[in-house]
């Protein structure tokens, strides 16, 4: 976001951080809907091509604007297809587990996403 600020149109900058503010609340909420069904993410084992491949993002992110923008685009573009697929591992995962799924947080922050937060964001996020 930093390197945004360098654009001449503030109004990018503004929205970057409004976006990372709301994603940010959205990963302690995702956090705390998977202690819910018993998946503790500080005690996970990292898988390096995740750690990697974010790391890379991060790179992005904090080059030229373009670039920035490019990355951040490409990872919007993939969220609703993301949220499709936990949706239906993290119905698995609690259906295993014996843990309802309906009615509880992880469903909520799915729903939230694929019924509203990203479908508003795939048509924010269009190309120009």
């Amino acid at each position: 976001m930093a390197s945004t600020a360098r654009l001449a149109e503030q109004g990018v900058a503004v929205e970057l951080q409004r976006n990372a503010n709301e994603e940010d609340g959205h990963a302690r909420m995702y956090k705390q809907a998977m202690l819910d069904v018993g998946t503790d993410v500080d005690q996970r084992v990292e898988f390096r091509p995740t750690t990697q491949f974010l790391a890379r993002v991060g790179e992005l992110a904090r080059s030229e604007p373009s670039r920035a923008l490019g990355a951040l685009y490409a990872t919007e573009t993939a969220a609703i297809f993301e949220h499709e697929t936990f949706f239906e591992i993290w119905k698995q995962i609690c259906h295993r587990g014996g843990i309802p799924y309906d009615g509880g947080r992880i469903k909520a922050f799915h729903d939230l996403h694929l019924d509203g937060v990203e479908q508003a964001t795939k048509t924010a996020w269009r190309p120009l």
